[in-house]
Order: C-alpha cells, then sequence, then structure tokens
C-alpha cells in the first residue's frame, strides 16, 4: 500500500482549507478574549496611574464612619464618612470593596484631595492594580491556549501525513455519529483491520449478520476535522499514518480526500 501522498502544490485548495478553517476558528475565539484582556490591563494601568497620583497629592486626616448605607442600592458599596479638612467639616461618601468590615463610630484614616476634599479614599481600601490584572491575565491565557493548541495540532498532523513512510492499510466506515450524550453531532471515521467483517449498511446498529462471523471490534475511530468533506460508507478502503493505538495520533485518506481528524483516536 503506498503511503498517504504529501499535499501537492496543487491540491492546497482541497486538502488544506479544513486546517484553515480550524486555525480560524481557533483565532475567532482566541483574538476578541486577547482584544478584551488588552482593554482590560489598559483601563487597569490607567485607573492604577489615576490613584497613584491621587495618593501623592492627598492629604491624611482621621475620620468617622456615619452611615453604612445598607439602603443604597449601588454597584459598588459606599459608606459615609466625616471628618475635618483644615476649618470645614466634610461629610461624604467612600467607595469601600466590603461596607461589612466597618461599623458605625468607627476611627478611619481619610486620604482627601485638598482641592476638592468630597473627593476621599479610605487608606485601607485603596486601589489595589493586583487583582485585577491578574484576572486580566488568566483572560489573555484563555485566548492565547485556542489559538497555540489549535497551531500545535495543525502542524503535527500536517507534518505526519507528509512524512515519507508507508501507512497501513486499513478499512473505514464514515458515519455521522454521537458517541456520548455530551458530543455534537458530526461526522466521524472508524477504522477497521483489512480482514474485519463489516456489516452491509441496512445491519449496522442491528448487531452481527445472521450468517456470518461476528463483527471484530473496531481498531478506533476520531472526529473529523470541519470542513473536511468525505461521502460515507461502510467497508471503505483507507490508508492510514500514525500509531493505531487509543490516543494515538492518526491521519487517513479516504478515498481522494485526507480525513484530517480533530482529535487523537479513540479506542
Amino acid at each position: 500500500m503506498p503511503s498517504l501522498s504529501t499535499i501537492e502544490p496543487d491540491e492546497p485548495a482541497a486538502s488544506a482549507a479544513p486546517l484553515r478553517r480550524h486555525l480560524l476558528t481557533r483565532l475567532a475565539i482566541g483574538l476578541p478574549l486577547l482584544a478584551v484582556a488588552a482593554l482590560g490591563f489598559t483601563l487597569t494601568s490607567l485607573h492604577g496611574r489615576e490613584s497613584r497620583d491621587f495618593e501623592r497629592r492627598a492629604t491624611r486626616a482621621p475620620g468617622t464612619v456615619t452611615d453604612l448605607m445598607k439602603e443604597e442600592a449601588s454597584f459598588i458599596p459606599h459608606i459615609e464618612v466625616s471628618f475635618q479638612a483644615g476649618a470645614r467639616v466634610i461629610v461624604t461618601r467612600a467607595a469601600v470593596a466590603d461596607r461589612g468590615a466597618y461599623h458605625l463610630g468607627q476611627v478611619v484614616t481619610v486620604l482627601y484631595d485638598p482641592s476638592e476634599p468630597s473627593h476621599i479614599v479610605l487608606d485601607t481600601d485603596r486601589y489595589n492594580a493586583e487583582t485585577p490584572f491578574l484576572f486580566w491575565a488568566a483572560v489573555a491565557v484563555g485566548g492565547l491556549l485556542p489559538i497555540v493548541f489549535g497551531w500545535w495540532w495543525v502542524r503535527r498532523i500536517r507534518r505526519l501525513a507528509e512524512r515519507p513512510g508507508t501507512a497501513f492499510a486499513v478499512r473505514a466506515t464514515v458515519a455521522d455519529l454521537r458517541p456520548r450524550r455530551w458530543n455534537r453531532r458530526r461526522r466521524w471515521v472508524v477504522l477497521h483491520a483489512l480482514d474485519a467483517h463489516l456489516p452491509p449498511p441496512a445491519e449496522t446498529g442491528g448487531g452481527p449478520s445472521a450468517n456470518g462471523p461476528l463483527p471484530v471490534h473496531p481498531i478506533g475511530s476520531y472526529p473529523l476535522m470541519t470542513g473536511v468533506v468525505v461521502d460515507r460508507g461502510v467497508g471503505l478502503p483507507t490508508e492510514a499514518k500514525g500509531s493505531l493505538r487509543p490516543g494515538g495520533l492518526v491521519v487517513a485518506r479516504v478515498g481522494d480526500e485526507i480525513a484530517w481528524p480533530r482529535r487523537r483516536l479513540r479506542g
């Protein structure tokens, strides 16, 4: 049996299109997350810079919690604080992370802008950029992973298909399957040994034929990559490269088409 042919210069439109589609899908998933992460990093940096500038010019003063403002309908909790700013007594709101950490009459340290005393920050609730940076870093990693793994997968299966060497002669059943309830119904390639008894299409799903030997257990199966066009059929002559075992990486050619795998061989 000849080896899987490499993708010749006149074939890429038909053979490589599913690979490009696979990469574009991963880019469509990852790039928006990276864009959101970049925006988050930018806003966090700007907010952190503004907070540091405010703290440098702020004046410290002791204050007293006068109202916990539990009835306030706001996404960010606030408390009311009274403090002395020069000759004036200022009563204003301060944003806090946890309203429950304060009680009425509690003495707190207030940082206020001398030019605008109503603009205050409590010393214990100063802006900490570490938490949002970690969050946006996780979002960025979530955007990078599908791109990196998508590129890695396409590179591996393409190199396997183009690698010189002898391919295994097997038979394949191509059908729309949903192996598990949580799987999406898609076209799968099931590989069988060359001498396996395969029931005709009318008997598939109904057990072994009445007079023939029992069907053998398949070598394994894998879902086709989106965009691969392979006709359905039973016992199709196939050549396959790779590791024909559960968890192995396999690329098969069914007819004139390379049946690019979406994942590794499942036993």
